[in-house]
């Protein structure tokens, strides 16, 4: 009985051309200039996508929070509730399924035993959980800091609403549904917004 190969992406680097690997540090840089691009003051994208997005998520949270109403600080709190809401709830239970799927099925006793023998779907479930948690510390840096030196920097709370956008909304189903040019890309440009927020932080 026949398996079906799994296809080949542009992105794979085969060991004879290991040598590609040099030219990857530019394709990571452009994430922080694109990022502070889509992020600018007058900004189509921050008009229809990033404000929209955090007026969905001020509307689902309570008017105040801790005293603050209706203002950029507020808004960053409730987009790093959801954040943290996706990661550790949503994307976990995506971990739990994932082991689930596999041969092995999820065993509680043991319940990081079989993650790194599973592949494909079931593989990608679980990867993506641990991605999120990979990324969420570097999140949570860059978000004390602009709380604490500039909560009414509007695009340092674009950047941080840019990263969790991208790594919830597209990074997510990009993985899950294995389609890795998404997935690379949302990660580039995601690690390119919290990049970007230190570097608007520090003007």
């Amino acid at each position: 009985m026949s398996t079906r190969k799994k296809p080949s992406s542009l992105i794979d680097i085969p060991p004879s051309q290991t040598w590609i690997v040099a030219l990857l540090p530019p394709l990571y840089l452009s994430g922080i200039p694109l990022a502070l691009y889509l992020t600018k003051e007058g900004s189509p994208f921050v008009s229809k996508v990033l404000e929209p997005f955090l007026r969905i998520l001020s509307s689902i949270g309570p008017e105040t929070v801790n005293g603050l109403k209706g203002n950029e600080g507020r808004e960053v709190i409730l987009l790093s509730v959801f954040f943290v809401f996706v990661t550790w709830m949503l994307s976990a239970w995506l971990s739990l399924l994932g082991q689930s799927l596999g041969p092995a099925g999820y065993k509680n006793h043991a319940p990081r035993e079989t993650k790194s023998l599973l592949q494909g779907l079931p593989g990608r479930l679980c990867s993506t959980h641990q991605a999120l948690i990979e990324i969420l510390p570097a999140y949570a840096v860059l978000l004390a800091l602009t709380l604490s030196l500039a909560p009414t920097n509007a695009q340092a709370i674009h950047l941080l609403t840019l990263h969790v956008f991208l790594k919830t909304i597209v990074y997510i189903p990009s993985y899950v549904l294995d389609f890795d040019w998404g997935r690379s890309s949302a990660h580039i440009l995601a690690v390119g917004s919290l990049v970007g927020c230190g570097w608007v932080l520090v003007q």
